[in-house]
């Protein structure tokens, strides 16, 4: 028993070394954690992978609008002084704000500042409320042939 406190005291106290691993795929150096002396050590906590020291990256930046400034010069309905909701019977222009299921973009989307944002949801939600728009998809252009159709001709 004091033999194995001994090396776990001497692991411990080692400082952690990089190891190569040969054959990876990126042949990186890797850090590896000590193993302390005061802690139960488990069996798989034998195993490099456990060892390794994990960070993890933002897989995604967060999902938010532009900052304010940059939302002035992008934001067509600032710049003219136009309200979205005089144009909730417009549904050519509301259009334009949606994907293709029929849901409002986000302001990351649209670039849009976000007293816009509020207005232009307000406007298509009371579009669809009037039947102007439909519910569940876009609107289909007039005279415009589906892209699943226009192989066969």
């Amino acid at each position: 028993m004091k033999e194995a406190s001994k090396f776990l005291d001497s692991v411990a106290a080692e400082s952690p070394a990089p190891i190569r691993i040969e054959g990876g795929p990126s042949q990186d150096t890797l850090s590896v954690r000590p193993f302390a002396s005061t802690s139960i050590i488990r069996p798989y906590e034998f195993t490099l992978k456990s060892r390794q020291n994990h960070f993890s990256p933002f897989k995604k930046p967060p999902r938010v609008g532009p900052p304010r400034d940059e939302a002035r010069q992008r934001d067509y309905f600032h710049q003219l002084n136009l309200n979205p909701v005089d144009y909730a019977c417009h549904p050519g222009v509301l259009n334009h704000f949606m994907s293709p299921m029929g849901k409002i973009n986000s302001r990351s989307i649209t670039s849009l500042t976000r007293k816009s944002q509020r207005r232009l949801g307000k406007a298509i939600r009371r579009s669809k409320k009037m039947g102007i728009m439909p519910t569940f998809s876009l609107r289909r252009q007039q005279g415009a042939i589906p892209s699943t159709y226009a192989g066969a001709m």
